[in-house]
């Protein structure tokens, strides 16, 4: 019975996870060229005051979903009632759409006096509506293990994101224009959503009729608090580091700082597609108190991140000097550097995002929102204090590397403490990143870096396959699992 839920496990993460890394690469790959394109076409002035407007609006945004949907995907389990649960979420998420729209337009005519960011805003922040419905219905899809729905339909999205870009190529207009144009997209991807993304759940009937009473505030969002913190501290991370930068540093620093969010975001896209298919898996082992199951592919599942992060990192440190001017241009010329400050980050965040999948799934987001404050605070403690000393672009992505090691240090410990992991796995993690990370950039001198970047890979590859046939647990790489049998 174990061996087939592990099976079937596998064989879910692969196929949702493929559908979704490769629908999320094309995705990226058309709205990093619609970025490309707009930081080519504006001044850096008008490009930096649609980058603030886009920042408050998805700082706002970040709180307007309340975090629930990894509370509704875990309900979604046990639901008695699939469909009143359904109507109810979908029904707050709509209130708080509206509520979080005038929040959005307060916060930024408070902060700013520009008038160009004012008139952005008032356009852009009206996604904060469309957007908590559309969150809503891809919370369904991946509780009912449907992600496929949500990668079509936001492909869809981003293919006409790049049409506008390229009209934008042929025909210049005002960056307001362009701000009600993406409007009109996301409105469209709503439709798309409701009529063949929704699950036979979502009714409009069954909508209207739903009540939303003082009690489901109070046990929903009230209750669930935590899910706030968890569910919006990704976006809050780096939202904060563009409202610092849009206070106290330049325009340029504000473009780069994009830029290179922009390419990490897109680095993103493995680790953060794999587990919408991961949770789902881990709360049901979870659930069936299979914990030997549960620390088993939660390990796993650590090792293909942890590798994940090793190669992203040296990919950008040696080619992002090359790739960097040639997709931006000469303007954008100082964007290397804090390109490859920032992707320090990513030696920790496919691991950091597994653990706190983790301890939610075990019930303990609680827990993990503590961690999250606390790497919040120290993030904008760090940025805060060194900018008093240092006016510079690295003092923010060192503030993030920082406290992004504070947080998946704590995860450990408290891992640790519950048996999931053990002190050998927490050691090798960190001196094995900082030994191979070390090496990398002592040695790349002494060789052209499309020949090193390839030639340590493959080696590392060598080791890992070979590692992953002798470790790995046969129930979750299919084609070990018929080699022996075969035998």
């Amino acid at each position: 019975m174990e061996k087939t839920q592990s099976l079937k496990a596998g064989k879910k993460v692969v196929s949702n996870s493929l559908w979704g890394i490769g629908s999320n690469i094309l995705q990226n790959v058309f709205l990093g060229l619609f970025f490309v394109i707009i930081a080519r076409q504006y001044s850096k002035a008008d490009f930096a005051d649609y980058i603030v407007a886009n920042n408050a609006y998805q700082l706002v945004a970040a709180f307007s979903t309340m975090g629930l949907g990894q509370w509704f995907t875990r309900e979604m389990v046990n639901a008695k009632s699939r469909e009143a649960t359904v109507n109810t979420f979908l029904k707050l998420q709509l209130i708080l759409g509206v509520v979080f729209y005038v929040v959005n337009m307060i916060f930024v005519f408070a902060m700013y006096k520009d008038p160009l960011i004012r008139s952005i805003s008032v356009y852009v922040g009206i996604n904060i509506l469309f957007d908590n419905i559309i969150y809503a219905l891809k919370s369904l899809n991946v509780a009912e293990h449907k992600q496929k729905k949500n990668f079509q339909i936001l492909l869809i999205e981003a293919s006409l994101k790049l049409l506008l870009g390229v009209v934008l190529i042929f025909q210049s207009f005002s960056i307001v224009y362009l701000s009600v144009f993406a409007i009109v997209f996301r409105f469209l991807t709503l439709n798309l959503f409701l009529r063949i993304g929704a699950s036979n759940l979502v009714s409009l009937t069954g909508l209207i009729r739903q009540r939303i009473t003082r009690s489901d505030f109070k046990n929903i969002v009230f209750a669930n608090w935590a899910f706030i913190v968890i569910g919006s501290i990704s976006v809050v991370y780096w939202s904060i580091g563009k409202l610092i930068i849009s206070k106290t540093l330049s325009d340029a620093d504000i473009a780069n700082y994009e830029i290179a969010f922009k390419l990490f975001s897109i680095s993103q896209i493995i680790p953060v597609i794999i587990s919408t298919t991961v949770f789902p898996i881990l709360v049901t082992y979870f659930k069936n108190n299979d914990i030997p199951g549960f620390r088993r592919f939660y390990q796993n599942v650590f090792f293909i991140y942890f590798l994940f992060g090793l190669v992203t990192y040296t990919f950008i440190y040696s080619f992002a000097d090359i790739l960097l001017p040639f997709a931006f241009g000469a303007k954008y010329g100082g964007t290397t550097e804090p390109t490859q400050m920032m992707f320090l980050t990513i030696l920790l965040f496919p691991t950091a995002l597994l653990q706190a999948n983790v301890l939610v799934a075990m019930k303990l987001e609680k827990l993990d929102m503590i961690l999250n404050l606390v790497s919040l605070v120290l993030n904008i403690s760090i940025s805060l204090i060194a900018l008093q000393f240092v006016r510079s672009l690295t003092v923010i992505n060192l503030s993030i590397f920082a406290s992004f090691f504070v947080f998946h240090l704590l995860q450990d410990i408290i891992l640790y403490r519950k048996g999931m992991t053990d002190s050998k796995h927490i050691f090798l993690f960190y001196s094995g990143s900082i030994v191979f990370i070390s090496a990398y950039i002592a040695l790349q001198p002494f060789v052209h870096p499309v020949v090193y970047f390839v030639l340590v890979w493959l080696l590392v590859g060598f080791f890992a396959i070979r590692y992953l046939q002798k470790h790995m647990d046969p129930d979750l790489l299919p084609w070990k699992k018929k080699a022996a049998t075969a035998r």
